[in-house]
């Protein structure tokens, strides 16, 4: 929770937004604000007051990216074939749905292509393309994630009806 005011105005406290939403705001208050005298306060764990001549406090502003740099919100995880705990990100998933639009209600049917796919085909820069039909959608649901030592993490997903350039990749793994 983040409350700014200064000496002519008060925004007040917002709450349920999400650290990204909270970072742009603050920015744009940043850029926006005139150059007057101001108080940023983090309300949170009583961090105290940081004051600032100019624009909403930078020193609000590095800390908010801060915690959205180390803390993404992971919306959900699963395993892969690899026993690899695949994770999704609110970042990711609002990438998948604002780029491609087919896939907004169909966050189930993401984990699972992660989980059961058909085959996975690998890309040339390591990527994975995690591949199942499904029949009420009438095409194939491609998942593109990426495995390291430990996890891994989903990058994108999006609807195809033709297969056939992931069936021309290496495949790495194909459903028994």
């Amino acid at each position: 929770m983040c409350h700014v005011h200064d000496s002519t105005w008060t925004v007040g406290y917002l709450r349920g937004e999400t650290a990204r939403d909270l970072l742009f705001w603050l920015l744009g208050l940043i850029k926006k604000s005139p150059a007057s005298p101001d108080h940023a306060r983090e309300d949170e764990g009583g961090e105290g007051t940081v004051e600032r001549s100019g624009a909403v406090s930078e020193y609000v502003a590095r800390r908010l990216l801060l915690i959205y740099d180390t803390k993404e919100m992971i919306l959900d995880r699963v395993f892969s074939p690899n026993n690899k705990l695949i994770r999704l990100t609110d970042e990711r998933w609002l990438h998948i749905i604002e780029n491609h639009t087919e896939i907004a209600g169909l966050r189930q049917e993401v984990l699972e292509t992660i989980h059961a796919p058909e085959f996975i085909a690998k890309g040339i820069f390591g990527e994975l393309y995690a591949c199942r039909k499904y029949e009420h959608l009438g095409n194939y649901l491609v998942v593109v994630y990426k495995e390291q030592r430990g996890d891994g993490f989903i990058i994108t997903a999006f609807r195809v009806r033709n297969i056939a350039p992931y069936i021309r990749k290496e495949i790495v793994w194909k459903k028994p």
